[in-house]
């Protein structure tokens, strides 16, 4: 080509018999690739594990710690519910959209 615009229909879209497509990956490439990928999803797996680990021990500790007034039980739970379940909730939407795209 010498610089000339590809074709376009009357609706404005590249006209698909002009434009050129990337070389298809090679087997060694698409494995690699794979690879790669479970090996990111064990990386987030490990990750997601350790914030879980992280969290219940946090859960475990910071009960036992005393400072200032205490805060009744009934409260405690219904403001740990009140912030935790929607951070649960946009983690699940997040990860659910992960998994259509993949």
């Amino acid at each position: 080509m010498t610089g000339e615009a590809p074709a376009r229909s009357s609706v404005g879209q590249v006209d698909p018999a002009v434009v050129m497509r990337p070389p298809r990956l090679g087997r060694q490439q698409r494995r690699v690739g794979r690879a790669l990928q479970a090996r990111r999803r064990l990386r987030a797996g490990i990750v997601q594990l350790v914030y879980v680990a992280g969290g219940v021990a946090l859960g475990v500790i910071i009960p036992r710690i005393s400072v200032g007034s205490p805060v009744p039980t009934s409260k405690a739970t219904e403001m740990l519910v009140a912030v935790g379940l929607p951070v649960v909730m946009e983690q699940e939407r997040t990860l659910s959209g992960f998994r259509e795209a993949a």
